[in-house]
């Protein structure tokens, strides 16, 4: 999954000059534009940077796979001016020699990378109608999910689920369904709904007083009578059956979406950003809720089988490890972003925007989210930085002064 996310990271120089201009902005009453609040931008993908990396199988086992040119390239990365094996058998016995006991890991990363990356290249092929296989989860909008579903699986497992097709209907046969019926694809629902709409209008129209009429006289005048009947009847009848299917499935699609978040955000649960992981403490979710009016606004392709709906999510994440979290530390957590939440409400009733060609203009304050501790640099690229130096100074003094005392 991509997450394209701002954090609490702060350059605290140029906030507070921020601010400062927007007060001044503010006092003058022009109607100037305010600058929102600028937070460092960051883009993850799918948190966890060991996602689609098999782990089960074994690198003689990848090798076997892997085909002729891969190998080469494989052993060319390795050896590169080396002359190249062009049988399988001697490639393999060349690439376990460069393995080595030095730098066996970091190869054999490499091979399982290399794996990987032609996994997702057939993904990309087998679901076409998917541009980013892996960047959109797959969320069923026909069968809801419950928690007990998702119950013994690993965090990888899950996520196969919601980024792999063929994994997400084996979920939604064994999980969802029990084993006992396989999952309604697309074209059945459309050949449900058409052979119920097909139905219903046949029988309106053999009801209907002029076609009953004409029925009464010539061949010709009774098929006269239906064409001039059929639209009229089936459009009502139409709008009825696929809207209600339509109004069925945004309800779906929504309680599983946030079953979904709640799995995948649960307290001390982990989050990368980059290689470093963090501790969820708490999310939020503020994703507007789709609904039918949303999708006539948006083009839409007939010949696709997926809808995109984006997510705005607020996660608080901690430095701790996921065994150091308290029960404090989660109510104080829960409770901040209550009442975040509460603050934003009451800034959207006071602020007026109006939208103008030079950008938002903001009557009033804007909404600035508050954080118990705003985040810098060194905590996110680098991580926390120590002072080895002051701990050694202050440990050597205090043993100093305890050794005068006994003295």
């Amino acid at each position: 999954m991509s997450f394209n996310y701002s954090t609490n990271v702060r350059n605290f120089g140029s906030d507070v000059t921020r601010q400062q201009e927007n007060k001044a902005k503010l006092l003058r009453e022009q109607g100037e534009i305010l600058q929102a609040d600028l937070k460092y931008q960051y883009s993850v993908y799918n948190s966890d940077p060991n996602f689609d990396l098999n782990d089960e199988l074994t690198i003689d086992e990848i090798l076997e796979i892997l085909y002729v040119n891969d190998l080469q390239n494989i052993f060319r990365h390795f050896q590169p001016g080396m002359p190249v094996p062009t049988n399988k058998r001697n490639l393999k016995e060349a690439i376990k020699l460069q393995l080595g006991p030095r730098n066996r890991n970091n190869r054999e990363n490499y091979i399982r990378n290399y794996y990987s990356g032609i996994q997702q290249n057939l993904l990309r092929r087998q679901q076409n109608a998917r541009p980013d296989p892996n960047e959109n989860m797959l969320v069923s909008n026909i069968y809801r999910y419950k928690k007990s579903h998702f119950e013994g699986l690993t965090m990888k497992q899950i996520l196969k689920t919601l980024f792999d097709r063929g994994e997400h209907l084996t979920f939604l046969y064994n999980r969802v369904l029990g084993g006992k019926d396989i999952p309604l694809s697309r074209e059945e629902r459309t050949e449900e709904a058409f052979k119920k709409v097909i139905t219903q209008t046949n029988k309106k129209i053999a009801n209907n007083p002029a076609v009953k009429a004409a029925r009464e006289t010539t061949v010709e005048n009774y098929i006269r009578a239906i064409s001039d009947n059929y639209l009229q009847t089936a459009e009502p009848i139409i709008n009825n059956v696929c809207m209600s299917i339509s109004d069925e499935s945004d309800r779906i699609l929504v309680e599983n979406s946030r079953l979904i978040l709640s799995v995948l955000f649960k307290p001390k649960n982990r989050f990368y950003i980059g290689p470093r992981p963090y501790t969820i403490l708490n999310y939020h979710d503020e994703t507007p809720i789709p609904k039918n009016e949303a999708e006539q606004e948006t083009e839409f392709d007939m010949g696709a089988i997926y809808i995109t709906y984006d997510m705005l999510l607020h996660i608080t994440l901690s430095n701790k490890e996921p065994e150091q979290i308290t029960e404090k530390d989660l109510q104080n957590a829960k409770c901040h972003n209550q009442w975040q939440k509460v603050r934003k409400n009451w800034y959207d009733i006071r602020t007026k925007i109006e939208e103008t060609p030079q950008g938002r203009v903001y009557q009033g304050n804007i909404f600035e989210r508050k954080f118990h501790k705003p985040m810098s640099d060194p905590i996110v690229v680098g991580g926390r930085k120590t002072r080895r130096k002051n701990k050694k100074y202050k440990r050597k003094t205090r043993r100093h002064k305890n050794k005068k005392c006994t003295n």
